[in-house]
């Protein structure tokens, strides 16, 4: 941390106010189109996301300032990284309009990213779950733990013994583990099973544990006057570990959990529970082997279309069913597919359509949807409409009962389909979210645009046959708007109408009177696009919470 104040400069000093709250975690700080991350967290962050390190000048020149930025357009990727290399990372946003703020723009944390809160996915997570375990140590080797998979909001809990939870925690090898404050260095080796290397822990005090505490936490944020209904009356150190997970989503500002509706019990009746070292040895799903040499029974039998078909079937691998019923179900299921090969085609044919949806609700419930995944989200359940169309004449059993327990999506997925564009932004403030004919007042002002890009567009000809000069030419850039420029070869022909704008070193660029009042009326129908835009986005995922 800089202590010499006198060299920071107003912007540093902002910076470092945040950093200062948050020491141990990674500052993404945005400054325009870029975020930025200065002194100790550039060093660190730099060889972490193959950025280069540079530095800045601070208030003397004495003093430079370690630098480090990545486009805030591809912000996630980066994100992404630093989490899977176990930083935590504090989002600081603009939260005034650099244009009208007076002095430093205010800027204040949005969102606090840790490895196992984390909802933002790359290609080698998308087949893989992300847990956050929290583990409650207890007397004569009986603990509790709990764990939460943040994106496809699986909530789970359990007591057993030691060896059970270390055993559970090394085939989930969730991602970041919460711990009392008062848990031992020695207890603290025995939970990561020796590889504490490769996962990232944090304590808790140690009163979030406590069982009715947590109890009252849990009751409350899932709205019920008992946990009974979710077959948690027996649980004990388990229910503290639960209470301590929502406790510590709520310290990194997780507090919109929409998705997260239901807790259960790890099934211990109906799945087998492998231990680590079967499932490491048999490869069921990593191989023993490092690099192209290896692989697992996953590998092999994967034909998944979905990741979240890939993860149930990861799941399937390493918890086995115990009973021969439900084996008896899937098996009836199989084979009829297996002989109905066309159907089955067909099925996976459309199953292409379906996105991440259990990833995409993570995304919906948290509020970090961008319209792009709102329209993937309408055509993935209008996919699986088609998919339970198909397979309404099924004799499976198992089949029978997909069918009997899936929502009617129909009326969702058409609001998004009908009421988003072909192809909308990733962010919103861009435009062009909102289908025409969605809302008349988005129409007009987007006519009113038409309108007068028409006029620019049909500008060029007038204005040649207008003045006679044939090379006149109409161009636009963002820093001087629309322009008309015209070499010095013609300068003698420049009507008085012609307003100078700019001087180059073989033209000058001019602006008319109409052609101003034609660039204020784009220029500020845009803005009014773009917030009305915005609004109707963010009451289009209102409207989708409810589902």
């Amino acid at each position: 941390m800089v202590s010499k104040s006198e060299i920071l400069t107003p912007l540093m000093k902002q910076y470092y106010g945040f950093k200062r709250e948050h020491p141990d975690k990674i500052i993404f700080f945005r400054m325009g189109d870029f975020y930025e991350m200065f002194g100790e967290d550039a060093i660190k962050a730099a060889p972490i996301l193959g950025v280069t390190l540079t530095s800045r000048s601070g208030a003397n020149a004495d003093h430079r300032e370690p630098l480090a930025g990545v486009p805030y357009h591809s912000a996630e990727k980066y994100l992404s990284k630093l989490l899977r290399a176990g930083e935590k990372v504090v989002v600081v946003e603009q939260v005034e309009d650099p244009k009208t703020a007076k002095g430093i723009v205010k800027r204040d944390i949005v969102e606090i990213l840790t490895p196992g809160t984390s909802t933002l996915e790359d290609e080698t997570s998308k087949n893989a779950s992300s847990y956050l375990a929290a583990i409650h140590p207890g007397s004569e080797k009986i603990s509790g733990m709990a764990y939460l998979e943040m994106s496809t909001a699986e909530f789970k809990v359990m007591d057993g013994s030691d060896e059970q939870i270390a055993e559970r925690m090394a085939i989930l090898n969730p991602r970041e583990i919460i711990f009392p404050e008062s848990t031992d260095d020695k207890t603290l080796e025995k939970f990561l099973n020796g590889s504490s290397s490769r996962r990232k822990y944090s304590r808790l005090d140690n009163y979030h544990f406590d069982r009715a505490i947590a109890e009252e936490e849990l009751k409350r944020f899932f709205d019920v006057t008992a946990l009974d209904g979710f077959g948690l009356g027996d649980t004990n150190l388990a229910l503290g570990a639960g209470g301590a997970i929502l406790r510590y989503l709520k310290e990194n500002r997780r507090d919109t959990l929409d998705h997260i509706n239901r807790i259960s019990c790890v099934e211990k009746d109906s799945r087998m529970s492998l231990d680590s070292a079967t499932v490491r040895n048999l490869e069921l799903v990593e191989p023993l082997g490092h690099g192209d040499t290896g692989i697992s029974l996953f590998d092999v039998i994967d034909k998944t279309i979905t990741p979240g078909g890939a993860r149930r079937l990861k799941r399937d691998l390493v918890e086995p069913f115990l009973k021969i019923e439900p084996i008896r179900k899937r098996q009836e299921a199989v084979g009829i597919a297996r002989s109905d090969r066309e159907g089955a085609n067909e099925i996976r044919k459309t199953l292409r359509i379906v996105p991440d949806l259990a990833r995409l609700a993570g995304r919906l419930g948290i509020r970090r949807f961008s319209p792009r995944q709102a329209l993937s989200l309408g055509q993935g359940l209008q996919a699986g409409r088609e998919i339970v169309s198909k397979l309404k004449d099924s004799g499976s059993e198992l089949l029978q009962s997909l069918i009997r327990t899936s929502p009617d999506t129909a009326l969702v997925s058409e609001k998004l389909i009908s009421g988003l564009t072909e192809n909308p932004p990733l962010l919103t403030g861009q435009g062009g979210i909102i289908r025409k004919g969605a809302s008349a007042e988005l129409d007009k002002l987007n006519e009113a645009i038409a309108s007068a890009k028409n006029y620019m567009a049909g500008l060029q000809n007038s204005e040649r046959e207008a003045t006679g000069i044939p090379t006149l030419r109409v161009g636009f850039n963002k820093v001087f708007g629309y322009y008309l420029e015209i070499t010095h070869k013609h300068k003698n022909r420049i009507p008085e109408r012609y307003i100078r704008k700019q001087t180059l070193v073989n033209a000058e660029r001019y602006i008319t009177e109409e052609m101003k009042v034609q660039e204020d009326l784009i220029q500020a129908a845009e803005e009014k696009i773009h917030k009305l835009e915005r609004e109707l986005f963010e009451k289009l995922v209102e409207d989708l919470i409810e589902h």
